[in-house]
């Protein structure tokens, strides 16, 4: 017997956003190879499940479905796959053509499968070509003002975008972001 309980509803909300997270985090790492979001959700039941890194992960999640629609095994396929996606990020970054190649099928399957699931991941401000152009520049600014060591303008920039809800995570590939809400970093 499941009860409503505002942790429950608290553990759900950081679920939800890490899903998210993990959408504008792959997309920004694959650029212009980043998949779509599949226009139905419906699968041609003659199309079976795709081999590769993503097939165990949609046979899993399949699997559950078809199991009288056993959405907590279902949801913890999709957890899976953005935990293994998570992983393949950094190496995607760093052009490594198998990882992006992975990252690629795991995106693919996430966005397969929370389209089925009902669950829309844009948020009203995702970033249009200009947003990311414009913080992409910032970035840019940030990255020669600490190169220059001038630490309180870079921390300033950083600053100023957290405050505009744009959080920045600086990797050994080179700083990524996302878009978070006003103020919410």
């Amino acid at each position: 017997q499941a009860a409503f309980s505002e942790a429950a509803l608290e553990d759900s909300a950081q679920a939800y956003e890490r899903w998210r997270t993990f959408a504008q985090v792959a997309r920004h790492a694959l650029g212009e190879a980043a998949p779509q979001r599949p226009a139905s959700p419906r699968r041609s039941p003659d199309a079976g499940v795709p081999g590769g890194v993503a097939g165990p992960f949609l046979e899993r999640f399949c699997s559950a479905m078809d199991d009288d629609f056993n959405t907590a095994e279902a949801l913890a396929v999709v957890h899976d796959v953005v935990r293994e996606g998570h992983r393949r990020i950094p190496g995607a970054q760093e052009n490594d053509e198998e990882q992006t190649s992975a990252l690629v099928k795991l995106t693919e399957a996430f966005l397969e499968m929370t389209s089925v699931l009902g669950f829309e991941l844009a948020s009203p401000q995702e970033s249009s070509e200009l947003t990311a152009g414009l913080i992409e520049l910032l970035l840019e600014l940030r990255s020669e003002a600490r190169a220059e060591k001038a630490f309180e303008r870079a921390d300033a920039i950083r600053a100023r975008l957290r405050d505009l809800g744009v959080a920045i995570e600086d990797t050994p590939a080179g700083s990524r972001w996302r878009l978070t809400g006003a103020g919410a970093d």
